[in-house]
Order: structure tokens, then C-alpha cells, then sequence
């Protein structure tokens, strides 16, 4: 996030927002969460509530209410891939885009030789930089967010950059910076990562920003900062403030430099040798040696943060895999560097999952089919009545009767389409039938009787593919993250050359880089 970005209020939003303040069972979950427990009925169970009955974007909408009512940050644990992506949409649509901090998980795999995309590292990065400077909003992660350990949040305030027009910034000081936060010299910036200097001028490409950064100095000041067009080396906005973030989520400090290169070479990294490259690609499998001090995001929150947890059973599993997963890339890797980070110093443990967020004050969205003890487990459990959307069938006449049953069982129905083009055709066919439209890209929409709440999306309506929301990513193919869902048989559809079978992956080495080949 650009400190100098501006969120517009979305009124559609707040007032759909606003309804589960007439759900009985929304404002009793506030108040235990609020107010604390009843210690006969907790007794010797989770501080936390189970709620039943959530379906579609609801369990973001109620996430987003109890943000905005108990005014702390709250952190909000989803499946991960489609589930983490469906819930920031739903989020930043309910909450804002300015109060939702997302966190997600790297889109590689345990020990990969590969960094996650300087994007998604910027992503969270941010976040963390946010946190560290006591932003309050609500904390969207999936497990391995949880479970991975990151540097501390002194170290993370340390290592990103704050740039100002008129401050002093000597560039002898700034280009050491921009060394230690991983990024790289050359004559001129063509990809996230580089710095070039020529003169008075020096140009910084930031992790996480789509254009770079020139930075124009008389003597130690910062005379002007803009952003330009790596291609075309026009400028395209003129700035006050500007943040860089550090390239790799691994802090290194001038001092530690050289103890840290020993530690690498004493476990056979080869890219370390001679300390003149501590950063590269797949650093974060030896992050235990480059910071011996890590820790977790709950680390980064405080000490009453309210835990929300999408599905706790699906997300147990998780955990379970994960692990499983962890353990076999540890032994592979071991195999070649026998002195490389263990599981311990990189990630926490099952039974860390359990004394650290399932002992947290918190409420957990009951997927629908529980595990058996589940009820057991809970100081207490809360059913509300919540249906998903009707089947329309692409029928204007039955979106219409639809609408009008609605209003009769007064319930305020709020339909929200992908673009303000779709919602004007929309209102050009339906006309003034009862319901509020909108612009807004949800998951899916749901009725809530109770709270007298009816939310649709134009996409189930007409029965046709949910737009997304445009972010920075990774181009050019999946990430080994999404690729390791893929089973050896499975049918895939290569870019070049058609339909195949794929056979599973195959480490090689090629030009003294290990790559991972699709078979």
C-alpha cells in the first residue's frame, strides 16, 4: 500500500454493513468478543465461539462488521489459493480496501530453490511495515501465513525506506541501504530490484510498485521524487513521500554482514561464497542463518487481537499437510546441504498452532460438515439463518418476483455487479423493482433473514464467470505452489503444445541453477 493512496467510502457498502446490527445473533457474538466470557460455561474449554449456518460472502461480511464495531485488529485465517483470493475481495469490498491487510502465503513451496515473486514478498512486507507502525485493520492470512516465521517487528521497521522531498538523505548512505535490502546496481533499472545512479539522479525500482522511482538530489537533499516509465523514461507523477520496501523478506544490517556469509558457507550455499552475495534466489530456505531471532505474525499483533478462523476443521488439516510437506522438502534438501535450516527455526508446529491461535479469544465459521468432538471444544455456539442466493435461471421476470418476495418478508435486497456498465444495464431491464444496485466484485451473494439482509451479484444471476480483482502477480504460468495441487494422470493444457498427462516434476540443474521441469 502507497502511503499516498486515498480510499473512497462506499456508501452500497456501509449500509450493507450496518444490517447486522438488527441480527441478534451478530450483535450477542459482539458482545462476547467485546465483553469476555462466562467463566462457568468456558470452563475448561477455547475462549471461542462456534458459529453455525454462514454461507458465501457472509462469513466476510460478518469478519468486516465485528472489525468496524470492536475497533481492533483482528486476524482472519482462510483456506488457502481460491479461498484466500474469494475472501480479500469479499473483505475489501465490505471493509475498504484501506482496512484490509493482506498477508498471504508464498507462492512457493517449502525449501524451494525459487524466492516467491518480489510482488507477493512486497505484499507482505507491507503489511508487516503497517503493523509495525500500529495500523489497525483486519489481518487476512491462510495457515503457512500463520505458521512461517518472519523477522521481528523492531527488524521490520528498520529495513524499508521513507523517502521525502526536502529531506536529507545523503546517496552514499541511501545506495549502502539499497544494498542491504537486497536490490541490485545497474547502469539502468529495467525490472523490480535495480538501482542505477548516474550523477545527482538515482533511479530505484521498489518491490511491489508497477513504475520506479527517480530520486533527484541537491548535494544531500531530495530536490524532487517522481514516478517514470522504465521504457519511454518520461515522468508520470510528481510525489512528496515515497516507501521502498526491502526485495526479499530477510532482513540483513551492515553489522551482521560478515557473520552471516560464514554461516552461509559453513552450510555449503555456494551463492554466499566469498560474501559478496547474500541475497538470492532461494534464500529463504537458509532464513535460520541469516536471522537467528524469527518470529510469527502473532508476533506482529497484539495481545488482544480477536483470531477469526474460516472453517477450523478444513483448517486443521491444513496444518497437518503442511507439516507432512515441511518434513519431506526438509530431508530432500538435507540431502545436498546438510546444514541447512531446520523445520523449528522456520516454521511453527502443529502443537504451536494449537497453544498459540486456538487458545486466542476468537470465533470460528463452522464449515458444514463438523468433525467429531467439535461441539466439545467451544465455550459456546451461535446458529444463524443464512441462505445462499436463489437460482434465477437468467430470468429477468424471476429476478423480478424474486425481488418483490424480498421486500414483502421485508428484507432490503442489494444487487452489485462487476462495473457500473453492467449495473446500468441491469437497470435499464429491471427498473425500479425494489432493490438497491451497486458496483462492487463479491464472491457470491446470501440472505440473511435476521439481520433483514438480501445481497445478490449480478454473476449468479446471469449464471456467468465472477470478474476478479486485478493485482500485481506473478505472469507467465502458475506458481510451484498451485502446480504442486497436480497429480501425476491429470489432464493439462500446455500453452505450445495442447492437451497432455502430466507426469509429475523433475529437478535439474541447468547452467548451475536448479529448475524444477514439469514431465
Amino acid at each position: 500500500m502507497n502511503p499516498n493512496d486515498v480510499y473512497l467510502r462506499d456508501p452500497i457498502a456501509e449500509r450493507i454493513l450496518a444490517h447486522a446490527d438488527q441480527c441478534p445473533e451478530a450483535m450477542d457474538l459482539l458482545g462476547t468478543l467485546r465483553d469476555g466470557w462466562d467463566r462457568a460455561d468456558a470452563a475448561g474449554k477455547r475462549p471461542r465461539v462456534a458459529v453455525k449456518g454462514l454461507t458465501g460472502s457472509s462469513r466476510a461480511w460478518l469478519a468486516a462488521w465485528l472489525h468496524a464495531r470492536l475497533e481492533r485488529p483482528v486476524l482472519y485465517v482462510v483456506p488457502h489459493g481460491e479461498g484466500y483470493e474469494s475472501a480479500r475481495d469479499d473483505l475489501e469490498y465490505y471493509r475498504g480496501g484501506g482496512h484490509v491487510l493482506p498477508f498471504p502465503e508464498p507462492d512457493t513451496l517449502p525449501y524451494d530453490p525459487m524466492s516467491p515473486h518480489p510482488n507477493l514478498s512486497a505484499e507482505r512486507l507491507d503489511t508487516l511495515a503497517r503493523l509495525a507502525t500500529g495500523a489497525d485493520g483486519i489481518v487476512l492470512t491462510t495457515v503457512r501465513g500463520v505458521l512461517q516465521r518472519i523477522p521481528a517487528p523492531d527488524r521490520i521497521a528498520r529495513a524499508h525506506l521513507v523517502l521525502r522531498v526536502g529531506a536529507e538523505a545523503p546517496p552514499e548512505h541511501l545506495l549502502e541501504k539499497l544494498v542491504f535490502m537486497g536490490y541490485e546496481r545497474f547502469p539502468e533499472v529495467e525490472a523490480v530490484g535495480h538501482f542505477a545512479r548516474r550523477g545527482g539522479i538515482l533511479d530505484i525500482y521498489p518491490t511491489g510498485q508497477a513504475d520506479p522511482l527517480r530520486i533527484e538530489f541537491d548535494g544531500d537533499t531530495i530536490a524532487s521524487l517522481r514516478r517514470f516509465d522504465a521504457g519511454t523514461q518520461r515522468s508520470l507523477e510528481q510525489l512528496g513521500e515515497a516507501r521502498v520496501l526491502p526485495r526479499y523478506e530477510i532482513v540483513v544490517e551492515p553489522a551482521e554482514a560478515a557473520d552471516i556469509a560464514q554461516r552461509l558457507r559453513d552450510a555449503g550455499d555456494e551463492k554466499a561464497q566469498g560474501g559478496a552475495n547474500l541475497f538470492h534466489e532461494g534464500m529463504e530456505r537458509f532464513a535460520g542463518l541469516y536471522d537467528r531471532a524469527l518470529v510469527s505474525l502473532l508476533d506482529h499483533l497484539p495481545e488482544d487481537v480477536i483470531v477469526l478462523l474460516d472453517d477450523p476443521d478444513g483448517l486443521q488439516a491444513r496444518v497437518e499437510d503442511l507439516g507432512e510437506g515441511i518434513a519431506r522438502a526438509f530431508a530432500a534438501a538435507r540431502e545436498e546441504y546438510p546444514l541447512i535450516s531446520p523445520p523449528e527455526q522456520l516454521y511453527l508446529s502443529a502443537a504451536d498452532w494449537e497453544s498459540r491461535v486456538l487458545s486466542r479469544r476468537g470465533a470460528d465459521w463452522m464449515g458444514t460438515v463438523a468433525a467429531a468432538g467439535g461441539r466439545d471444544r467451544h465455550a459456546r455456539t451461535l446458529f444463524i439463518e443464512c441462505r445462499p442466493v436463489e437460482v434465477l435461471q437468467r430470468s429477468i421476470d424471476k429476478l423480478k418476483d424474486h425481488l418483490a418476495e424480498l421486500n414483502a418478508n421485508d428484507l432490503e435486497p442489494f444487487i452489485l455487479c462487476d462495473n457500473q456498465g453492467q449495473r446500468d444495464r441491469l437497470f435499464e431491464m429491471i427498473g425500479d423493482a425494489g432493490g438497491t444496485l451497486g458496483v462492487g466484485l463479491l464472491s457470491s451473494g446470501f440472505t440473511l433473514p435476521s439481520a433483514a439482509l438480501a445481497v445478490l451479484t449480478d454473476h449468479e444471476i446471469f449464471s456467468r464467470y465472477r470478474r476478479r480483482r486485478r493485482r500485481l502477480r506473478r505472469t507467465g504460468g502458475l506458481s510451484m505452489a498451485e502446480l504442486s495441487t497436480l497429480k501425476p494422470g491429470d489432464f493439462v493444457v500446455h500453452e505450445d503444445h495442447g492437451v497432455g498427462v502430466y507426469k509429475g516434476m523433475k529437478r535439474l540443474t541447468l547452467g548451475g541453477q536448479e529448475t524444477d521441469c514439469l514431465e
